[in-house]
């Protein structure tokens, strides 16, 4: 089915490495972003270096 699988509520940098480590390559949580409004969000991928 080539599914992914993305983990949440990830908080530390140990959680996130144990999830690397089990091939876990997708996660969100308070680790990489606060909860911020769509228009933040916006100006945070505008003001992006991709």
């Amino acid at each position: 089915m080539s599914l992914g699988i993305v983990a949440e509520g990830v908080e530390t940098p140990v959680q996130a490495q144990w999830l690397v480590e089990r091939g876990c390559y997708f996660a969100q949580g308070f680790l990489y972003s606060r909860p911020i409004r769509y228009g933040e969000l916006v100006q945070v991928l505008r003001d992006s270096e991709f």
